[in-house]
């Protein structure tokens, strides 16, 4: 989000900022090693948005912090939903949103690639217009968007619980 946000009519509200989280296949031959450097996945096949793009620009960052070019997709695209089925084939890396992983883990055969690489987060807020009431339906929605956010609830609207957390594959905390 633009930094500082001044606007007389409307209102900032920030967000938490999500991680990104490297992602492959469960059935993977990269997913299911124990530990993993850099130069063994920055070889591989590789599906990104474009570093022209903002989550494009925030992932070629992180590599270039590190001194490391960013690697070169095979797949460049904005689509979720392409990004997650070329990940799920087995021959594509990725990086994506960790809420967008948790909801698509299960469905689609994916799982966190067991690499220590910090990746910047996605910052993001909710602007509404000053002094207007939002609706009850806007409202419902701002609070499960919050949740969300927050960690509390599931992207797809489940609560979370230490037991639905238990089966979850553990990864560091970016």
């Amino acid at each position: 989000m633009p930094r500082p946000f001044e606007e007389a009519d409307l209102t900032l509200e920030p967000l938490p900022a999500e991680p990104f989280v490297p992602v492959g296949a469960a059935q993977s031959r990269l997913t299911r090693r124990r530990q993993l450097t850099l130069a063994d996945v920055l070889e591989a096949a590789w599906v990104l948005p474009g570093y022209d793009t903002t989550p494009g620009a925030l992932i070629a960052d992180s590599f270039r912090e590190r001194r490391l070019a960013p690697p070169v997709p095979r797949v460049t695209t904005l689509s979720m939903r392409v990004t997650t089925y070329l990940l799920s084939t087995g021959r594509f890396v990725g990086i994506l949103p960790d809420s967008l992983f948790r909801a698509n883990a299960k469905c689609m055969g994916l799982a966190l690639l067991p690499l220590k690489f910090p990746l910047r987060r996605l910052s993001a807020g909710v602007i509404t217009v000053r002094y207007r009431t939002p609706s009850p339906l806007t409202e419902r929605f701002l609070a499960c968007v919050r949740d969300v956010c927050n960690g509390a609830t599931d992207i797809r609207g489940g609560a979370r619980t230490r037991a639905s957390l238990r089966g979850r594959p553990r990864y560091v905390q970016l």
